[in-house]
């Protein structure tokens, strides 16, 4: 994700919104010159917790501004309610299957992800039945690829990743999609217990990668990694 894309996107959003940029930085609570700082390149780095303010002000997400998904102009408007449905008219496909729709994002391991693609590559045909028994809603669902080593042996480089976006909460641990700083990295996350600000340690079972800790307000947590894909 460019800097350029991110304000590119926020320049939208405000139109969309019919707001100035003084205007949406004041509403979120932010300073004055937020946006314009972002701008002129003086606020590289805004807290995941400031881009979720912004993010509620112009009525989109922080996936959104950063570029996870280029076609959501609302938390799920891509992604809508029962998801896109499969049915025989749309695809000769039964009743009762879903799509999850799967982006050329590549999540990182290791060295850091990398933005192929901002729209849909294709999507997973998923039962319905079966993400109701595990209790899971298409509309919070995505799918990308990892690359990298740092979560292996639980992640290989090229598995097909499911996340659930709507599980954002790392109190209880796991592995999680998350932007540090700009960059799309897959880690099990761990809450520091007593720690002001609150911190994270992203985690890579591979023990030759060391773990780090993180602000929380300085990420921005994508979702939970519920399933994964892998080529034998």
């Amino acid at each position: 994700m460019k800097d350029s894309e991110m304000i590119e996107r926020i320049e939208r959003r405000l139109k969309a919104v019919g707001l100035s940029a003084s205007a949406a930085s004041t509403e979120a609570g932010l300073s004055i010159d937020f946006i314009r700082n972002m701008k002129r390149g003086l606020s590289k780095h805004p807290s995941g917790e400031n881009l979720q303010k912004l993010a509620d002000v112009l009525e989109t997400t922080v996936g959104h501004l950063m570029g996870f998904n280029e076609h959501s102009e609302r938390a799920d408007d891509d992604l809508s309610g029962n998801g896109a449905r499969y049915t025989d008219d749309e695809s000769g496909d039964e009743q009762g299957v879903v799509r999850v729709p799967s982006y050329g994002f590549r999540a990182g391991m290791g060295g850091g992800g990398v933005v192929l693609d901002e729209a849909p590559l294709y999507h997973w045909p998923v039962r319905e039945e079966y993400l109701k028994a595990v209790r899971l809603s298409t509309a919070d669902l995505v799918s990308i690829e990892v690359e990298g080593d740092s979560m292996s042996p639980s992640l290989e480089s090229g598995d097909q990743i499911m996340i659930n976006r709507k599980d954002k909460n790392p109190a209880r641990g796991g592995i999680f999609a998350i932007f540090d700083s700009d960059t799309l990295v897959v880690k099990r996350i761990e809450k520091i217990p007593g720690t002001d600000p609150i911190m994270l340690r992203l985690i890579s079972d591979n023990p030759h990668h060391n773990a780090y800790d993180v602000i929380a307000d300085d990420t921005a947590i994508v979702g939970r990694v519920v399933w994964y894909a892998r080529r034998l």
